[in-house]
């Protein structure tokens, strides 16, 4: 086994690493021939480290037929100093591989005691927002324009390692050690992936909300509400989304969402219907207390379908109850809307709830 360390030239600017004690953290992946760890080899655990301030990649390689013991031991041992891993889908993979086989060599498992962040887990859920074919690292390496010198996948790469220990040679050796090195430099490099998603989860502020005036295809005028978002951290690369309703641009610090405006006659449904008459002629319901005046000729028992008043004005669409009082066209309608108030565009907190209410649907619907 070999355990090679070589100096990194990189300069990181990341919240997310200022954030935590840079000393402390690892960023890690490994390399093996197969995905049970019961019948595959573990021939390479990368890391990439902080050191007295200069960052560091080592990486512990089998380049030999040996058993991977010693391997799995100096890795547990080295990473055991640190208390936050940073990995590219390592809870569905590599920790659940290092685990399986420290139990079956017998080696004692220490990623337990730390911390473990994993960007995959953190971002595929919002895959449909990036518009990507897969949410593999290389994918997310390719949306957000780094290169990287390593043309192969892990796949590709375990005949090499076959060869190398059939014939050790350094092409192959640097072939290999090079593929695992470019999956620790990409990872960090697409840290910044993760403004993507603290954006999505509600990592920003209300700037404005206002009313704009537009032209349909049929040339009448519309409204629509404009809302502008001020991001807590940036996003590099920019991303649009949404449906025949709603738009979603967002790039750098800054994001808007534009919202039809509904201008109609709506209908509020009243609770506890037995306590109302239906008006046929007027098409409304009234309580019993004033439907005591009112000819019995003239009004029939409502039911939950036609117990509602009407109001008309401008409205906004939604698919839970944000903002209340609701009104909707129909009673079994489960979209409501709610009308556009001054209440409400001087509201933040409550339009910040609508607005993540809105990416939760759009999510849910193009998953």
């Amino acid at each position: 086994m070999a355990t090679l360390i070589k100096d990194l030239k990189i300069n990181i600017q990341s919240p997310f690493l200022n954030a935590n004690s840079s000393e402390k953290i690892l960023f890690f992946d490994i390399e093996t021939t197969g995905f049970s760890a019961k019948t595959s080899k573990l021939y390479l655990i990368g890391g990439i480290y902080r050191f007295m301030g200069n960052w560091k990649i080592i990486q512990f390689f089998l380049d030999s037929d040996e058993n991977e013991k010693d391997l799995l031991y100096d890795f547990m041992s080295f990473a055991s100093e640190y208390t936050l891993l940073i990995s590219y889908n390592g809870t569905g993979f590599d920790t659940r591989f290092l685990w399986e086989k420290c139990q079956l060599l017998d080696v004692e498992y220490t990623l337990d005691n730390l911390t473990h962040f994993d960007i995959y887990k953190e971002i595929s859920r919002y895959k449909p927002f990036f518009k990507l074919s897969h949410m593999k690292q290389k994918n997310i390496e390719e949306f957000l324009g780094v290169n990287r010198e390593d043309q192969f996948d892990g796949g590709q790469l375990i005949q090499k390692y076959f060869d190398y220990i059939m014939t050790p040679n350094d092409e192959d050796k640097k072939l290999l050690l090079l593929h695992n090195s470019d999956d620790l430099f990409g990872m960090i490099q697409i840290l910044s992936i993760v403004h993507y998603s603290k954006f999505f989860s509600g990592s920003f502020e209300i700037k404005k909300l206002s009313i704009d005036e537009y032209s349909n295809k049929d040339g009448e005028v519309q409204k629509e509400a404009l809302f502008e978002l001020s991001l807590h951290l940036p996003l590099e690369k920019r991303i649009s989304f949404g449906n025949d309703i709603f738009y979603i641009t967002a790039s750098k610090k800054t994001a808007f969402m534009k919202v039809p405006i509904l201008k109609a006659e709506m209908k509020f449904f009243y609770p506890n219907y037995k306590d109302y008459y239906y008006l046929p002629q007027e098409d409304m319901a009234i309580h019993k207390s004033v439907a005591f005046y009112v000819d019995k000729d003239f009004k029939t028992k409502a039911k939950a379908a036609n117990c509602y008043g009407k109001k008309s004005g401008e409205f906004l669409v939604q698919y839970e109850q944000i903002v209340s009082p609701y009104f909707k066209k129909e009673y079994n309608d489960k979209t409501s809307y709610f009308e556009l108030t001054n209440e409400f565009i001087r509201n933040p907190a409550k339009i910040k709830e609508y607005v993540l209410h809105i990416f939760k649907y759009l999510l849910k619907k193009q998953r």
